[in-house]
């Protein structure tokens, strides 16, 4: 037996789940997402499950001696 449609839903929608990570680690983050989605669509009850997150690249910050540089030669 089917439950019935919940109003402004319907019965395509679900739920939203919210992942954290305190850590601020967003490649583990990401892995982790990736393994929740996995284990998710495995479930009969679940139909689908996806999330639009994607970690940002790395980022490093250079501080260059451009005085320096110039003086090795280098552009």
């Amino acid at each position: 037996m089917r439950t019935p449609a919940i109003t402004g839903l319907g019965n395509g929608s679900g739920f939203s789940i919210m992942i954290q990570d305190k850590e601020k680690y967003p490649s583990i983050l990401s892995e982790q997402t990736q393994l929740f989605i996995q284990a998710a669509q495995e479930r009969p009850e679940i139909g689908s499950a996806f999330t639009t997150f994607q970690a940002p690249p790395h980022k490093r910050y250079l501080d260059i001696d451009r005085e320096k540089a110039l003086k090795m030669g280098l552009t």
